[in-house]
């Protein structure tokens, strides 16, 4: 069921005064609070989070099909850690995708294409979960759940693909306003309402937005045994990023009781939580903090700029960047920071994030962070908006030199000279990677080799500044 032209003119006009209200309030915006320093030990230590990704090889993501969609799937998820220790047969799962809209916003608006339209997350993304997830669970519910920003929930699930003849095998399709109880209906048995704990929240209630100082939860998202965001790899004009934690930080809210109002056809427009910068961020992490994701895989099949759905781009083919990518991890936070460089912006500028770190629910300091499979230098670019950039401009990567290197009792000892821009090292013997990170004296590194037997070794140091530019230096290693 599409849109008239009339209903999209007016939600353009809606969703364009929500960003001019947005500025008004960015002359007073305060800038993240600092990241706290890291927990991790001087020396070594095992990575807080570790994030997965793959890239197809095909030249363009239009041209990425089903089964290849499986494979990159498969492997990001694999490269994460995998889902198998995270899933129990008879779990109920719920998928969380993004699909703010079935149309554009660019001066050209049209509907969506269901792949790869960078926007929104691709059906086939959320097929290929499904399967991975019902391998795991065979006799589990699998839920996809989902609110959209503009018309109904139905009509754009409908319109994206998100109906059982393409996606199989789940048990039920939710539209969060049509199963959060009725209009404002606080008290519904629908609802699983949150109040976090004293000096947990942040978002202010001066501007008087909140009924209570509960927050109202969708009881099927909030009692899930597993949650796994699936969001887009794409920014946003408010908060720089949109990622698995935003997905479900203001995307999982019921907009029975979040939108501004509801017109005659049962349309919701606009919302009551306030989209000045710092209050949005601050919004998304106490949401998020009511019930984080356990798992997030992004589809980052095309990506997208102008985000969340390319306002003031000239047509959706100017929104898209090709990237060809999935990402997933256990950690959101992580996830997010990750694909805040692959999209050129300072992860430490990303104000939920940094509040979220600091929350210890998640780690945004790459310090911490291991990233496996595709390096995420080497496929970023800089994703412009109109608004809300925090880009890097970092791009040289720190220095290093191997200073000594030698053996005692199964111990390798190194010492490196690196750049005061370096926050952490990894070290591989062969083609072994050893599991710590190095995040602190570098001259001084000390590591176990009673896995690996006496002989002729060729030594890796790579060393990373908190971009992931990198630099690598080898030498050979006899014991």
């Amino acid at each position: 069921m599409k849109r008239t032209s009339s209903w999209r003119m007016r939600s353009l006009v809606i969703l364009g005064l929500l960003m001019v209200a947005a500025m008004i309030y960015q002359t007073h915006i305060a800038s993240p609070p600092p990241v706290q320093a890291s927990s991790l030990p001087l020396t070594t230590a095992a990575p807080r989070a570790v994030v997965g990704i793959s890239q197809s090889k095909q030249a363009q993501a239009a041209d990425i099909d089903m089964d290849e969609i499986r494979a990159l799937v498969s492997e990001a998820v694999s490269l994460a850690g995998g889902l198998g220790e995270l899933i129990e047969d008879g779990d109920v799962v719920v998928l969380k995708p993004n699909l703010v809209s079935d149309y554009d916003m660019t001066v050209r608006s049209r509907d969506l294409p269901q792949e790869v339209n960078g926007m929104t997350t691709d059906w086939r993304v959320a097929q290929a979960v499904v399967e991975m997830v019902r391998a795991a669970n065979p006799t589990g519910r699998i839920i996809l759940l989902e609110g959209v920003c503009n018309g109904t929930t139905v009509e754009v699930m409908e319109s994206l693909g998100y109906v059982p003849e393409q996606i199989q095998d789940v048990n039920d399709f939710v539209h969060l306003e049509d199963r959060s109880g009725g209009w404002r209906e606080y008290d519904s048995p629908l609802l699983a309402p949150v109040i976090l704990p004293e000096g947990v929240g942040m978002y202010s209630d001066n501007l008087k937005v909140n009924r209570s100082p509960e927050f109202y939860l969708n009881r099927l998202y909030y009692e899930a045994d597993i949650v796994i965001s699936l969001p887009v790899l794409k920014n946003h004009a408010i908060t720089g990023v949109t990622g698995a934690v935003k997905n479900v930080g203001i995307g999982a809210t019921p907009t029975n009781i979040y939108s501004g109002n509801r017109n005659s056809n049962r349309r919701y427009e606009g919302n009551i939580i306030h989209h000045g910068r710092t209050y949005l961020h601050q919004w998304i992490h106490d949401y998020y903090l009511c019930r984080p994701a356990d798992f997030a895989i992004m589809d980052g099949l095309q990506g997208s700029e102008y985000g969340p759905a390319g306002i003031s781009s000239p047509n959706l083919a100017a929104t898209q960047m090709n990237m060809r990518l999935i990402l997933a991890s256990r950690d959101s936070v992580a996830l997010d920071a990750v694909a805040s460089i692959v999209m050129g912006y300072d992860p430490q500028e990303i104000g939920h994030l940094v509040h979220l770190h600091n929350s210890d629910a998640g780690c945004v300091d790459t310090a911490g962070i291991r990233v496996n499979g595709t390096d995420p230098v080497s496929v970023r670019k800089q994703f412009q908006n109109r608004k809300g950039e925090v880009f890097y401009s970092d791009f040289e990567a720190p220095a290093l030199e191997i200073r000594d290197m030698s053996v005692s009792d199964d111990m390798m000892m190194l010492s490196l000279h690196v750049g005061e821009d370096a926050v952490k090292a990894e070290v591989w013997l062969d083609d072994r990677r050893f599991d710590e990170l190095v995040v602190g004296q570098f001259d001084h590194i000390e590591l176990s080799l009673s896995q690996f037997a006496p002989g002729d070794h060729a030594i890796r140091v790579v060393v990373y500044d908190r971009f992931l530019n990198a630099t690598v230096a080898s030498e050979s290693l006899s014991w």
